[in-house]
């Protein structure tokens, strides 16, 4: 796998290879917002598709007014399809059910389609909080722990993000071993922090 560097767009983690995993804990919508604009803004300045998994069609609405308010030419990156923003329901449950590997190779079919497109590859986001129910978590903890495995064969950017009034504690220490990084706010500061700390917590 090539292993050129690609711009972060998130200040604190700066450049990242292609196969990064990242896991982001947010409390505020804002928060969340403040990191991944840029994110994906550099994604879209660098030749990547860009895919944006949103909690649900009120929270999309909202985030097309706050992309198009942060990143210049942002409707023609919506018109051509280079950005593409789509809700929980219809990524995770297109069949009525959730399984870890049909969501799976759903990324694997946008990184097909982003390179038979010219981009140099894939960059996204989905929100997982709506899986934190203990019916969705054990699907959503292996499908996790897949992602994990299989990412670093893919030019693949991947965040996920949780939001922390949804997760229980045996479900955020899963979470963050499953991650490469995980970016954490503390006294509304983001912080980066590496899988060992969770599974120190596992002990």
């Amino acid at each position: 796998m090539n292993e050129s560097l690609r711009k972060s767009g998130i200040e604190l983690i700066g450049d990242v290879p292609w196969g990064k995993h990242l896991c982001v804990f947010y409390k505020y919508d804002t928060e969340l917002h403040d990191l991944l604009v840029p994110y994906f803004k550099a994604g879209l300045e660098n030749n990547e598709l860009c895919v944006w998994i949103t909690p649900d069609i009120e929270t999309l609405k909202h985030l097309k007014i706050i992309l198009a308010s942060k990143i210049e030419n942002f409707d023609h990156y919506l018109k051509s399809g280079q950005m593409r923003l789509d809700t929980c329901v219809n990524h995770y449950f297109p069949s009525g059910i959730f399984t870890a590997h049909e969501t799976l190779q759903k990324w694997v079919e946008f990184e097909n389609e982003a390179l038979k497109l010219g981009f140099d590859g894939l960059r996204a986001s989905g929100d997982s909080s709506w899986a934190t129910e203990e019916k969705y978590w054990i699907n959503l903890d292996y499908y996790e722990t897949e992602v994990q495995k299989a990412l670093g064969s893919h030019k693949m950017i991947a965040v996920c993000s949780y939001h922390t009034d949804t997760l229980k504690m045996h479900q955020l220490i899963n979470t963050g071993c499953n991650h490469h990084s995980i970016l954490v706010t503390k006294n509304e500061k983001w912080e980066m922090l590496q899988p060992e700390a969770f599974q120190k917590m596992k002990k």
